[in-house]
């Protein structure tokens, strides 16, 4: 059996391309549904995209992307960290029904929220 070196995407520029059009291939929903909220985006302008758009967009995203997932008994999820604001995506095992993987981890989240008090950033609302 002979090894052969396959050229990086640097070495080969189109082996990147090869390889999406393979995934596309592979699962031309998530293709057509990529391409079409580029075009939308695209021909939209950067002031019409609001924040209701966006958040449909990654919406359908991640809907799009736990339908791949499924195979792998994994999905994803978002949430909203309370104080920082930051959006926490995570990975599941749908088997196991636990956390695989969390970025950024809401224990980080957690601690700029804590220095953020300490330092007096946080505005207590109810005041």
């Amino acid at each position: 059996m002979e090894i052969q070196n396959r050229p990086s995407a640097e070495q080969n520029p189109t082996a990147s391309l090869s390889r999406t059009s393979a995934l596309q291939n592979e699962h031309p929903q998530a293709s057509r549904h990529v391409h079409s909220h580029e075009e939308e985006a695209a021909t939209a302008p950067l002031s019409a995209l609001t924040d209701e758009h966006a958040n449909r967009m990654i919406e359908d995203s991640i809907a799009q992307a736990n339908k791949v997932l499924e195979t792998y008994n994994r999905r994803i999820d978002r949430s909203v960290h309370e104080t920082t604001k930051a959006m926490i995506y995570r990975i599941w095992d749908t088997e196991r029904d636990e956390i695989v993987k969390e970025f950024p981890p809401k224990k980080i989240q957690d601690m700029i929220s804590k220095m953020w008090e300490l330092a007096g950033l946080v505005v207590d609302e109810q005041a």
